[in-house]
């Protein structure tokens, strides 16, 4: 009877053991993955860093030091080069091209701009399926695309907000940006501010160029530039 008791005894010390040694074992393997929760943590607030460090492209005149109120062709193809090669920068991670099958934003508009363009100019110079940034600023620059991106994007939002079709906003008029064109995740513009600074000549109005500059500064801050 004593040895059936001794060795209960000894059965259930076994098993106390083995109880405490699978709860520690568990308690270790648990205790990793906070750690790596902020590795994780730390990897997306390292590439949020890379991203949000590109410099950002300047649009406004002022601040530009040069109040030419004419958009040439060579004006606006420079904008467009300094939009689309942020916009590269961005997205492309640190590749140097786009796979013609990648899904970002940027893409997306080149492509539809590709289709709405037609075959007068190709996105794909090559026709090899990857898409790199000289592909991308030749497409942009040419006068196809510079149309299209006025009618398409800066007209199209003009026009919105221009009530009366006078082809010019007055402050009234373009104060509705933040109600009609803004995109919701972007926070509101202060916009008696941003008239006055993008009304070059202060005839109390935005032309279309004027309007322009400020619009495709707010493109880059919908990508999540920071101002």
């Amino acid at each position: 009877m004593k040895a059936k008791r001794f060795t209960l005894s000894l059965l259930s010390v076994s098993l106390i053991l083995l109880t405490s040694s699978l709860i520690n074992s568990c308690t270790k393997t648990q205790a990793i993955l906070p750690q790596q929760s902020l590795i994780n943590n730390n990897v997306v607030k390292s590439a949020s860093k890379t991203t949000t460090s590109l410099e950002m492209p300047v649009f406004d005149k002022r601040k530009l030091g040069n109040l030419v109120l004419t958009n040439s062709v060579n004006i606006q193809k420079v904008k467009q080069e300094k939009l689309h090669t942020y916009y590269f920068k961005f997205y492309s991670k640190g590749l140097d091209h786009y796979v013609v099958t990648d899904t970002n934003e940027h893409l997306n508009m080149l492509l539809k701009a590709q289709t709405s363009i037609g075959s007068a100019v190709k996105l794909d110079a090559n026709n090899d399926k990857n898409i790199n940034l000289q592909e991308i600023l030749s497409f942009v620059t040419s006068p196809e695309y510079i149309k299209d991106f006025r009618k398409n994007y800066t007209l199209y939002s003009f026009n919105k907000l221009d009530k009366n079709a006078d082809t010019k906003l007055v402050v009234d008029e373009f104060k509705a940006f933040n109600q009609l064109i803004k995109d919701p995740s972007v926070a509101d513009f202060q916009m008696l501010e941003m008239f006055a600074e993008y009304d070059y000549d202060s005839s109390r109005n935005l032309d279309i160029e004027e309007y322009e500059d400020f619009f495709m500064t707010y493109l880059l801050i919908k990508v999540g530039a920071e101002k």
